[in-house]
């Protein structure tokens, strides 16, 4: 390629996969290819200089900013429960002692205190479709919501003890049994699990040190998807982090029938939580111990209702007249807070992608060698820049979309020194979901590795790799 002036073309970006993304610069002036790769295979990835030219890309107009797939694991919130299913029945419950004893005085507060983007990260977590590197934080916060989908099987730790491997099975994988039970003790009403319905499995591998982390990918043996939906695992085993909440309004000494009918009363939360189908025996079940430990506590209903004899637990009607307080979250220091979604945040493309498929890495595949993407943008005439070493634009919005979407498909961006000179650029995903961006700690981050040989590099605070590591919005380089 010639260090002439090269011409420049605006036409809208081309079909091929190759001619999408960015070139880069060495001191010399010649146009390097920039590769991206996988950690375990290298691998292809299309790259835009021009977006990382500028600190901040607004949102290109036209594109929708709601959440979107991500690499098969981000979808649209789907299923939304159906309000007349939990609001249809006002009574609820059996008749029990009705004697205030514990008054709470939080009646337009919510009862639920989800983590954000609850849903959206309950699903992620249950498809696994790529590894998932999380802060230590974010596992303690989200796991309780999604350990109903998981039996543990094994756990292995490093001589040092900084590294723990836990091994996950798909809980339908293993079967359910009826044990024999002592004379006279009446069994449980549970159905039976033949097992080996699902065999999804995944490691949870804990790294704690200067920067815990938690990493969660599938096993070598595992199917690449599970054999039934979310729903039907929440159908059959509610998550200990709705059990929580219910088990905080047991031991206030509230009916589980107005535990129930205060859940219902927020049913997109709710859902969120992973309780569409919780029943009031759950919730009898819950506060069935604490119950055994304090008989002398009479159980009341929340302030707003009242039991009624033959109809169970209703609305009071002075609440009904005086209750137009909306309610709102308990705030609680416990509970992770997501940074702020970045005004450079990029919209997931709207257009189809199934034409690049071919051209992606799959981690299930085994290979001898990485899997290389070649990524470069050039001008209709086959030039990258208007002279050497000059930053120069080449593609439009719908590139620097597919640009994002094929770096959180790869594991690593493999870049020369002369890019870094030239172009400081972030090389991270700010795709909506992204780790930094709306998803969970470094999720779908591609790692920059710069090729330096000559030390020619020189790091200071200006760094957009390194603050981009700094800012919780990427990788650290390698």
């Amino acid at each position: 390629m010639d260090d002439a002036p090269h011409a420049l073309d605006s036409s809208p970006w081309p079909v091929a996969p190759e001619s999408d993304s960015t070139s880069l610069h060495n001191a010399n002036g010649r146009a390097t290819d920039r590769m991206e790769h996988t950690e375990n295979d290298i691998e292809p990835v299309l790259d835009n200089t021009s977006e990382d030219v500028t600190n901040k890309d607004p949102p290109q107009p036209g594109h929708p900013t709601t959440p979107m797939n991500l690499s098969g694991a981000l979808e649209k919130q789907a299923r939304q429960a159906e309000t007349n299913d939990f609001n249809k029945n006002d009574a609820i419950g059996e008749p029990e002692s009705v004697e205030p004893t514990v008054s709470d005085g939080q009646s337009s507060q919510s009862m639920f205190n989800n983590p954000p983007n609850l849903a959206r990260i309950r699903r992620v977590l249950f498809e696994c479709s790529d590894p998932i590197e999380i802060s230590l934080e974010e596992f303690e916060t989200y796991w309780p919501f999604i350990d109903n989908f998981w039996v543990k099987q094994r756990s292995n730790s490093s001589k040092e003890g900084h590294c723990t491997t836990d091994y996950y099975m798909c809980r339908l994988r293993r079967p359910t049994h009826r044990t024999s039970l002592p004379e006279g003790q009446r069994s449980r009403k549970k159905r039976s699990r033949e097992g080996g319905i699902c065999n999804f499995q995944i490691k949870v591998v804990r790294f704690e040190g200067a920067y815990s982390t938690v990493t969660i990918a599938r096993t070598r043996g595992s199917s690449t998807v599970h054999s039934h939906d979310l729903d039907f695992i929440d159908r059959i085993k509610r998550n200990s982090g709705l059990m929580e909440a219910a088990h905080k309004e047991a031991v206030k000494g509230y009916l589980p029938s107005s535990i129930y009918a205060k859940f219902h009363e927020e049913p997109e939360k709710l859902q969120e939580a992973g309780g569409r189908f919780l029943t009031a025996t759950d919730l009898r079940n819950v506060s069935a111990k604490w119950r055994i430990q304090n008989p002398e506590v009479k159980l009341i209903p929340h302030e707003g209702y009242e039991y009624q004899k033959g109809r169970g637990i209703v609305k009071s009607q002075s609440s009904d007249v005086g209750q137009s307080t909306a309610a709102q979250p308990m705030q609680s220091s416990s509970v992770l807070t997501l940074p702020q979604v970045p005004p450079d945040m990029l919209p997931f493309p709207q257009f189809s992608l199934d034409f690049l498929h071919p051209y992606l890495p799959s981690h299930s595949d085994r290979r001898e060698f990485p899997h290389v993407t070649l990524s470069y943008a050039s001008s209709m005439d086959s030039k990258v820049s208007l002279r050497a070493g000059m930053q120069t634009v080449l593609s439009g919005p719908e590139a620097k979309l597919m640009t994002h979407y094929l770096r959180s498909r790869h594991d690593a961006i493999l870049i020369g020194v002369g890019t870094v000179l030239a172009d400081n650029p972030g090389l991270n995903c700010r795709l909506e979901g992204s780790g930094g961006f709306g998803g969970l700690g470094r999720m779908w981050q591609p790692r920059p590795v710069v090729i330096d040989p000559m030390g020619r590099w020189p790091l200071h605070p200006e760094c957009r790799m390194l603050r981009t590591a700094v800012e919780g919005k990427g990788k650290a380089p390698g």
